[in-house]
């Protein structure tokens, strides 16, 4: 009964962070202005949204041990104080919500010619920007930080990122996450401006996520049991070796074996910030190594939800001239996406194609 309690009081704390953070996203998200102050913040809040999301469906899961809660118990209520903080900013903003998105139209219609009426006004728009101070986002984003260190030591603690609990919770568990994730993911989307998700299509064409769903679902039980022993694979999971090489004979079985992987890593890491992302060529579809590089950045940029403003810039470039990414930029464009990431895992199938 103790443990019930605890979980109750637990997910109470769970529920109000998520309320606070949408609550913080939909406000920065009414904002035309200050885009580069907007989409970094947005980017903090979310990555703590999902954070809270995950846990909180993971404590609730009947297939959660109820007595492993007490060893989190103390990293979520020291959450307490600082979701009381971020919801106290969050009343201060909204203060000034009604008059923010006018400040701007209105010193422009209004075309003063008067010197004295304009410094007002700029001075008003100064006071009405307090969400975007630097001592305003540095608080916020100490708050934020200092409540997701807390949020991934409590999952640490739970071992969620690894398979030493049994299957059957493992199964539950990655089920109600998955459901979890996507729910966020549809909601990230519905944010998402239209230019956005033309950026995305832009990006990519390519539907991997179909062709992994396709090739999983023929994955015999059992599949890649003998890989996910091995110490290779242990060896390449903790970044000791940087690369796996798989290779086999045609027919062999090697693409269910790349579905295995990734349907492993989704699972392993499925409440982390671990970067996954997969790719699965052929020869018959023509797709250049720019076209399938674009593909990794496209899963990658879904991952965090936010576009960054490198790539809207090189979208608006190419979009002049009708053209698409090339290679090199593909490249130069990974190599910062990488730095984004904790960790990054990248599978490959039939490469030799």
């Amino acid at each position: 009964m103790e443990a019930i309690g605890t979980i109750s009081n637990i997910a109470g704390i769970l529920s109000a962070g998520i309320q606070v953070c949408e609550g913080l996203i939909n406000y920065y998200n009414a904002w035309k202005s200050s885009k580069k102050e907007s989409a970094d913040m947005i980017k903090s809040i979310e990555g703590l949204l999902m954070n809270f999301a995950l846990l909180k469906a993971v404590l609730q899961s009947p297939a959660f041990d109820k007595a492993m809660t007490i060893t989190v118990e103390s990293k979520i209520l020291d959450c307490e104080d600082s979701i009381a903080e971020l919801g106290d900013e969050l009343k201060k903003v909204m203060v000034c919500k009604p008059s923010v998105a006018n400040v701007d139209d209105f010193i422009a219609r209004k075309n003063h010619d008067n010197q004295g009426f304009r410094d007002k006004m700029t001075e008003q728009g100064r006071r009405i920007l307090y969400p975007f101070r630097k001592s305003t986002l540095m608080r916020l984003q100490e708050s934020i930080e200092h409540v997701r260190s807390n949020l991934v030591f409590a999952m640490d603690i739970l071992n969620l990122s690894t398979v030493s609990t049994t299957a059957e919770k493992v199964v539950d568990i990655s089920k109600q996450v998955t459901t979890i994730g996507d729910s966020f993911d549809a909601i990230i989307t519905q944010q998402m401006d239209k230019e956005s998700l033309k950026v995305l299509k832009w990006l990519s064409a390519i539907d991997c996520h179909s062709k992994q769903r396709e090739t999983l679902s023929r994955k015999q039980e059992g599949t890649g049991e003998w890989l996910f022993r091995s110490q290779e694979y242990r060896n390449w999971l903790s970044g000791k070796n940087r690369l796996l090489w798989c290779s086999g004979s045609p027919g062999a079985g090697k693409t269910v074996l790349t579905s295995a992987i990734v349907d492993d890593l989704e699972t392993r890491f499925a409440v982390s910030n671990v970067g996954i992302a997969f790719i699965y060529c052929n020869y018959a579809e023509k797709i250049s190594i720019a076209g399938y590089l674009a593909s990794i950045i496209q899963q990658l940029i879904r991952q965090r939800y936010v576009i960054p403003d490198y790539i809207l810039d090189l979208y608006h470039k190419h979009r002049s001239m009708g053209t698409n990414i090339n290679a090199a930029e593909a490249v130069h464009l990974l190599h910062i996406l990488t730095s984004e990431f904790p960790r990054l895992y990248i599978v490959v199938d039939a490469l030799d194609e």
